[in-house]
C-alpha cells in the first residue's frame, strides 16, 4: 500500500479510495466472522453450564479457559474468537488510517487557490 499520494492526481486519488472500499468490505465480514465466533463461544459455554460442566459461580473469562482446557473443540473456538477479533480491529485502525489520508487530501484539494 502506498500512502504517497499525488493530490492533483485524480486516477489516484480513486484507487486510493477503492482500495479503502475494498478494505471496508473486509472489515464488514471481518465483523460479521467474529460474532459467529462469539456466538459459537456463548453456545458452548451456555451448554457447559447446562450439563454441568462448569460452575456458573465462575466468571466467563475463567470459564473459557476452563473449557478450552477441557475440550478441543472449545479452545479451537476460542483461538478463532481472539482471532478474529484481532483481525478486525487492525483493519479497523488501517481504515481509520486511510480515511485521514483521504480527509487529508479533501481538504488540501478544497483549499487550494484555483
Amino acid at each position: 500500500m502506498n500512502y504517497q499520494i499525488d493530490m492533483n492526481d485524480s486516477k489516484a486519488l480513486w484507487d486510493f479510495s477503492l482500495e479503502t472500499v475494498e478494505l471496508a468490505e473486509k472489515y464488514a465480514q471481518a465483523r460479521l466472522d467474529y460474532a459467529e465466533a462469539i456466538k459459537q463461544l456463548k453456545l458452548g459455554l451456555a451448554k457447559a453450564y447446562a450439563d454441568g460442566t462448569i460452575k456458573e459461580s465462575l466468571s466467563e473469562d475463567k470459564a473459557y479457559l476452563l473449557l478450552s482446557n477441557l475440550s478441543e473443540e472449545f479452545r479451537i473456538d476460542l483461538e478463532k474468537s481472539l482471532l478474529e477479533e484481532q483481525n478486525y480491529k487492525g483493519l479497523e485502525k488501517v481504515l481509520d488510517a486511510r480515511q485521514a489520508i483521504i480527509s487529508f487530501n479533501q481538504s488540501i484539494i478544497k483549499n487550494t487557490p484555483k
